[in-house]
């Protein structure tokens, strides 16, 4: 079994390329493919993560594609859990916590602190970026939903799509770790959460 790591990505030519900088070496170390991609809109245009997400997978040639975060520590065992299960069930989520770094301890890591000895500062009881999917089941439902345009929504839009067609696996405890970066371009309202709750929402878990 291979796996193909999928990091939607954009520079802001400054924060978010600092972080990058200091992830991208952790990932180059692992036995992964790493498939990095950007949208190809302009600077200064609201991110597209479902269509970075579909180019980083047409780059992809592993057996399980997994969908991540340029600002997200690599985590080598819920990558195997993520990747063992989704073999089996088709897909898998990878954690079931999702936390991030403050600030000054994101500015602490980045110069040469060991981020196994802060404690983050935001911890919140789920994580839906971070999808695991068999080669065949990413190809079959076309990948990301790329009518979710911006930031919002389509990664629940994922996992409740393959809850609906293929069940939902169990999910191994675990708690993803996220550095701090600005929050520009998330789309909470419009016409993306229109079309996540006109087609998606009624087959989501409670």
């Amino acid at each position: 079994m291979t796996v193909s790591i999928l990091i939607p990505w954009r520079s802001d030519h400054s924060h978010r390329e600092r972080l990058w900088s200091y992830l991208r070496p952790r990932w180059e170390a692992l036995p992964y493919q790493l498939c990095v991609a950007s949208d190809g809109a302009e600077d200064g245009a609201p991110f597209d993560y479902a269509a970075a997400a579909n180019k980083a997978a047409a780059e992809a040639t592993g057996d399980v594609l997994i969908t991540w975060g340029a600002d997200q520590f690599p985590d080598a065992h819920a990558i195997d859990a993520a990747a063992e299960t989704a073999t089996t069930w088709g897909w898998a989520m990878a954690f079931d916590r999702n936390a991030t770094f403050s600030p000054f301890d994101t500015e602490q890591i980045l110069a040469g602190a060991n981020h196994r000895l802060l404690g983050p500062e935001i911890i919140e009881p789920h994580c839906t970026g971070i999808i695991a999917v068999r080669r065949s089941i990413w190809d079959a439902i076309g990948g990301m939903d790329e009518r979710f345009h911006g930031w919002g929504y389509e990664d629940a839009a994922l996992r409740d799509r393959l809850i609906r067609d293929y069940g939902k696996p169990p999910v191994r405890p675990g708690t993803l770790l996220g550095l701090w970066h600005p929050v520009r371009h998330r789309v909470y309202t419009g016409p993306n959460a229109e079309l996540y709750y006109r087609e998606y929402a009624p087959g989501a878990p409670a």
